[in-house]
Protein backbone atom coordinates (compact mmCIF):
# COMPACT_ATOMS: atom_id res chain seq x y z
CA UNK A 1 0.00 0.00 0.00
CA UNK A 2 1.25 3.46 -0.77
CA UNK A 3 1.22 6.31 1.73
CA UNK A 4 -1.68 7.89 -0.08
CA UNK A 5 -3.74 4.68 0.13
CA UNK A 6 -2.96 4.36 3.87
CA UNK A 7 -4.10 7.94 4.46
CA UNK A 8 -7.32 7.37 2.50
CA UNK A 9 -8.23 4.23 4.45
CA UNK A 10 -7.28 5.69 7.83
CA UNK A 11 -4.94 2.82 8.64
CA UNK A 12 -1.96 3.61 10.81
CA UNK A 13 1.43 2.94 9.31
CA UNK A 14 4.88 3.46 10.63
CA UNK A 15 7.05 4.82 7.90
CA UNK A 16 10.75 5.08 7.64
CA UNK A 17 12.14 8.31 6.30
CA UNK A 18 14.79 8.12 3.69
CA UNK A 19 17.95 10.15 4.20
CA UNK A 20 16.83 13.27 2.29
CA UNK A 21 13.49 13.40 4.16
CA UNK A 22 15.31 13.03 7.46
CA UNK A 23 17.63 15.91 6.58
CA UNK A 24 14.61 18.03 5.68
CA UNK A 25 12.86 17.29 8.99
CA UNK A 26 16.02 18.05 10.97
CA UNK A 27 16.55 21.28 9.04
CA UNK A 28 12.95 22.35 9.63
CA UNK A 29 13.46 21.90 13.36
CA UNK A 30 17.06 22.99 13.89
CA UNK A 31 17.26 26.06 11.63
CA UNK A 32 14.34 27.95 13.25
CA UNK A 33 15.73 27.12 16.71
CA UNK A 34 19.15 28.50 15.76
CA UNK A 35 17.59 31.68 14.34
CA UNK A 36 15.42 32.15 17.43
CA UNK A 37 18.39 31.57 19.74
CA UNK A 38 20.49 34.12 17.86
CA UNK A 39 17.71 36.72 18.07
CA UNK A 40 17.16 36.07 21.77
CA UNK A 41 20.88 36.34 22.49
CA UNK A 42 21.01 39.64 20.62
CA UNK A 43 18.11 41.06 22.65
CA UNK A 44 19.62 39.92 25.96
CA UNK A 45 23.02 41.43 25.07
CA UNK A 46 21.40 44.72 24.06
CA UNK A 47 19.46 44.90 27.34
CA UNK A 48 22.56 44.03 29.35
CA UNK A 49 24.53 46.76 27.59
CA UNK A 50 21.77 49.30 28.24
CA UNK A 51 21.56 48.29 31.93
CA UNK A 52 25.35 48.59 32.24
CA UNK A 53 25.30 52.03 30.63
CA UNK A 54 22.55 53.18 33.00
CA UNK A 55 24.52 51.90 36.01
CA UNK A 56 27.69 53.67 34.81
CA UNK A 57 25.72 56.92 34.50
CA UNK A 58 24.39 56.49 38.05
CA UNK A 59 27.85 55.75 39.38
CA UNK A 60 29.27 58.92 37.81
CA UNK A 61 26.97 60.91 40.09
CA UNK A 62 27.57 58.65 43.11
CA UNK A 63 31.08 57.13 42.68
CA UNK A 64 31.48 53.56 43.99
CA UNK A 65 33.66 52.63 46.94
CA UNK A 66 33.58 49.01 45.78
CA UNK A 67 32.53 47.37 42.55
CA UNK A 68 30.91 47.18 40.13
CA UNK A 69 31.21 43.39 40.26
CA UNK A 70 29.33 40.56 38.57
CA UNK A 71 27.29 38.78 41.27
CA UNK A 72 24.20 36.65 41.75
CA UNK A 73 21.39 38.10 43.86
CA UNK A 74 19.18 35.68 45.74
CA UNK A 75 15.42 36.31 45.88
CA UNK A 76 13.86 37.75 48.99
CA UNK A 77 10.76 36.01 50.35
CA UNK A 78 7.63 38.05 49.73
CA UNK A 79 9.23 40.52 47.33
CA UNK A 80 6.89 41.39 44.45
CA UNK A 81 8.15 41.34 41.77
CA UNK A 82 11.22 39.41 42.89
CA UNK A 83 14.57 40.84 41.82
CA UNK A 84 17.19 38.13 41.62
CA UNK A 85 19.65 36.49 39.26
CA UNK A 86 22.83 37.57 37.55
CA UNK A 87 23.71 41.22 37.65
CA UNK A 88 26.12 43.89 38.78
CA UNK A 89 26.64 45.02 42.38
CA UNK A 90 28.25 48.30 43.42
CA UNK A 91 28.64 50.06 46.74
CA UNK A 92 28.63 53.85 46.96
CA UNK A 93 29.01 55.83 50.18
CA UNK A 94 25.22 56.23 50.36
CA UNK A 95 23.75 53.02 48.91
CA UNK A 96 24.20 49.48 47.68
CA UNK A 97 23.16 49.20 44.02
CA UNK A 98 22.23 46.00 42.17
CA UNK A 99 21.19 45.91 38.51
CA UNK A 100 20.18 42.82 36.55
CA UNK A 101 21.02 42.44 32.89
CA UNK A 102 17.34 43.00 32.11
CA UNK A 103 17.34 46.34 33.90
CA UNK A 104 15.62 45.38 37.17
CA UNK A 105 17.09 47.39 40.04
CA UNK A 106 17.54 47.20 43.78
CA UNK A 107 18.88 50.13 45.78
CA UNK A 108 19.55 49.68 49.47
CA UNK A 109 20.20 53.01 51.25
CA UNK A 110 23.03 52.70 53.79
CA UNK A 111 20.86 54.25 56.52
CA UNK A 112 18.48 51.26 56.14
CA UNK A 113 21.23 48.67 56.63
CA UNK A 114 21.08 47.17 60.12
CA UNK A 115 23.79 44.54 59.66
CA UNK A 116 25.90 42.50 57.28
CA UNK A 117 27.22 38.96 57.55
CA UNK A 118 28.72 36.19 55.45
CA UNK A 119 27.04 32.83 54.79
CA UNK A 120 28.14 29.83 52.76
CA UNK A 121 24.53 29.14 51.76
CA UNK A 122 21.39 31.22 51.51
CA UNK A 123 17.90 29.79 50.94
CA UNK A 124 19.52 26.43 50.16
CA UNK A 125 21.78 27.88 47.47
CA UNK A 126 25.52 27.11 47.64
CA UNK A 127 28.35 27.65 45.18
CA UNK A 128 31.84 26.39 46.07
CA UNK A 129 34.49 29.09 46.29
CA UNK A 130 31.98 31.91 46.68
CA UNK A 131 30.16 33.28 49.70
CA UNK A 132 26.90 35.16 50.23
CA UNK A 133 27.02 38.65 51.65
CA UNK A 134 23.74 38.93 53.54
CA UNK A 135 22.63 42.52 54.08
CA UNK A 136 20.01 42.99 56.80
CA UNK A 137 17.74 46.00 56.49
CA UNK A 138 14.64 47.28 58.23
CA UNK A 139 12.61 45.59 55.43
CA UNK A 140 14.35 42.18 55.56
CA UNK A 141 17.44 40.49 54.19
CA UNK A 142 19.03 40.53 50.78
CA UNK A 143 21.83 38.13 49.77
CA UNK A 144 24.45 38.52 47.05
CA UNK A 145 26.79 35.74 45.95
CA UNK A 146 30.20 37.42 45.58
CA UNK A 147 33.81 36.35 45.02
CA UNK A 148 35.37 38.16 48.00
CA UNK A 149 32.77 38.31 50.76
CA UNK A 150 35.17 39.61 53.41
CA UNK A 151 36.01 42.66 51.28
CA UNK A 152 32.30 43.39 50.67
CA UNK A 153 31.35 42.92 54.34
CA UNK A 154 34.16 45.23 55.47
CA UNK A 155 33.25 47.91 52.89
CA UNK A 156 29.53 47.80 53.75
CA UNK A 157 30.29 48.00 57.47
CA UNK A 158 32.53 51.01 56.84
CA UNK A 159 29.90 52.72 54.62
CA UNK A 160 27.22 52.33 57.28
CA UNK A 161 29.53 53.74 59.96
CA UNK A 162 30.36 50.40 61.58
CA UNK A 163 33.75 49.03 62.67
Amino acid sequence: MSRLELLATGDVAVGVLDRSELYLVVALIVVPLLVLSALLLRVVRRRARAAGDALRAELEADPPVLGPEQVVARPVAGEVPPVSGNGVLALSPTRLLFRTSTGAAVDVPMQDVTGVRLQESFAGQVQPGRVHVVVSTVAGERAFLVDDGHRWRKAIDKARGGP
